[in-house]
Parts: C-alpha cells; sequence; structure tokens
C-alpha cells in the first residue's frame, strides 16, 4: 500500500509521475498522478489509508467470537442470543424449545424477545430475532455472519444432555 516514485522513468511502460495503491476490503485502489503533483498523491494516499483502516475496524465488529462467560450448552456465537429449553407457560409437564434474545439497544432500553421453535421453524425464527437484534444494536443490516451461526437441532439436544446432567427432568421434551 505504498506511493511509488516513477519520476526517475524506472516504469516499464515509460510513465513518470506518482502511483497510489491501497487495498480496502480485498479490492485494489490505484491512481496515478503526474510527476509535479506529489502533495495531492500523498494527500490521497492518506485519505486511502484512513479509509483502509476504517474497514478493517467495521470488518472486525462482525468477526468477534462468543463471549467466554457465556455458558457453553446455551451459545450461539451472537451476543445477545441463546437458546433455552423452557416449560411453556402453564404447563408443567411438556417442555418446548426457545431461541431468547435479552439484550440492550443503545438507546438504553431493554428488550427481551422469545420464539418457540420446532425443528421446522428455527430459521424462520433465527432470521426474525437477528433482524430485530441488529436493528436494536443500531447496524444497519444484519451481518452476514450471524446468518451461518442459525443453531440446529443438534444444538438443543446437547442443551438438553447438558440440562439432564444438572439434574432437570425434561419429561415429554423431544427436538
Amino acid at each position: 500500500m505504498p506511493i511509488y516514485d516513477y519520476r526517475d522513468g524506472s516504469h516499464p511502460a515509460g510513465f513518470t509521475g506518482f502511483r497510489v495503491s491501497v487495498s480496502i476490503g480485498g479490492k485494489g485502489h490505484e491512481r496515478t498522478f503526474p510527476a509535479n503533483q506529489e502533495k495531492q498523491a500523498r494527500r490521497v494516499y492518506e485519505q486511502l489509508v484512513a479509509q483502509q483502516k476504517r474497514a478493517q475496524i467495521e470488518a472486525r465488529k462482525f468477526s468477534r467470537p462468543p463471549k467466554p462467560s457465556v455458558d457453553e450448552p446455551t451459545a450461539t456465537g451472537v451476543p445477545g442470543i441463546r437458546i433455552a429449553i423452557k416449560p411453556p407457560y402453564g404447563r408443567a409437564v411438556s417442555y418446548c424449545a426457545q431461541l431468547v434474545v435479552s439484550t440492550t439497544n443503545q438507546n438504553g432500553n431493554r428488550i427481551a424477545l422469545r420464539r418457540r421453535v420446532s425443528k421446522a421453524t428455527i430459521e424462520a425464527a433465527w432470521d426474525e430475532l437477528t433482524l430485530k437484534l441488529a436493528k436494536a444494536k443500531g447496524f444497519k443490516q444484519r451481518p452476514r455472519a450471524w446468518k451461518e451461526l442459525c443453531p440446529t437441532s443438534k444444538h438443543f439436544a446437547r442443551l438438553a444432555k447438558s440440562m439432564r446432567k444438572e439434574g432437570h427432568t425434561l419429561e415429554g421434551y423431544k427436538f
């Protein structure tokens, strides 16, 4: 990502001047300037480097791993969304699987959303909850990586196994 100086005529095609080359988000950005515009070439270079740093910071926001403080069986990889197995309201015997969002948005308002899911509805509930979570966190759109982190029935089975080890009786729970 340097500024190449070809004032001495070292360019293979005979170009004399400056070439600014920076890679931003996997795409190359390149500009050439005549030999008498060194200041403008440096200014454009500084702007492109600043744009590159902003893109790197933005990319890091969406690639953070789940926090280690999150309970392993309930973790989904998206901070703020976890899975749970709880009895439906008013019933003590049959259990249902749930996707749960509990987070605070930028305005300080607390949101808590729950969606009861079955094997067929996991993806639809995941899409709905991740869209609402992204909106609550102030993102313009849902990060692409969140789509790939959608839990499967295996995640719920692992959670049920963990809960049974802890002494929970999940009578009638089948996923």
